[in-house]
This record gives C-alpha cells, structure tokens and sequence, in this order.
C-alpha cells in the first residue's frame, strides 16, 4: 500500500519519476502497526537480523549521515568530473542506500567499536 500510495504522489500528483520525500500520509499508520505488532509478540523476531541489529540503532541513526554525506560527496565528484548526473538514477540511489546501511551495519557490529564506545562511556563517568 504505501508503494502504491508514492507512485500516486509522483505519477498524478508530482509528475516526477518517483516521490522520494521522507513521509507521505501512510508513513505514520504503517510504522505505528509494526511498532505494535513488535510490541504484541515478544518472540516475533527471535532469531533474526532484527534482533541482532536492534541494539545497534541508535548508533546506526547517529553515525549514516556522515557515510552518506561521503557517497553523496562522491557522487557530486563524479558528476562534476564525467559530466553525467547519476543522482537523478535511481538504481545509484538504491546502490548508495543499501551500501550506507551495510557498511554502517557492519561497523557496529564490530567488536572494536563496541570497545571504543565502553572506552569513551567509561571516560565520560
């Protein structure tokens, strides 16, 4: 539902390829029923990435702006240099997304980050 709501939004609304806002009026509902349905079932992600990953958020909320900012800071290299504008593709978008979310993923999930951030929990106490 929520994709069909964006190709709403961009094809008879936006008239551009995709709408790529941040929120659009599902945003809220969808994210609010996976919220609860986490809530409702204690074992419902028992075994899997998300729990694996869950404890790491916040760091991964913290740190992706400046990974991001520096494949954005490429790209604009790029298409400066090759005269091309590969920000408008969307496969470069997806391409640039999924490698943040990886490469930040795999960051806190290393043990000499968890060491660096009890160093600096310690030094602050």
């Amino acid at each position: 539902m929520h994709f069909l709501e964006r190709g709403f939004l961009s094809f008879w609304t936006y008239k551009n390829p995709f709408y790529w806002g941040d929120y659009t009026f599902t945003t809220f509902p969808f994210v609010l029923s996976i919220f609860l349905l986490f809530l409702s079932d204690r074992e419902i992600d028992k075994d899997t990435v998300f729990n694996k990953y869950g404890r790491h958020t916040l760091w991964a909320y913290i740190l992706h702006p400046a990974l991001l900012g520096a494949f954005l800071g490429i790209t604009r290299f790029i298409e400066y240099y090759l005269k091309v504008d590969i920000a408008a593709n969307i496969v470069w978008s997806i391409l640039i997304s999924g490698l943040t979310y990886k490469l930040i993923m795999d960051m806190v999930l290393t043990d000499t980050f968890e060491k660096a951030v009890e160093k600096i929990s310690s030094c602050m106490n």
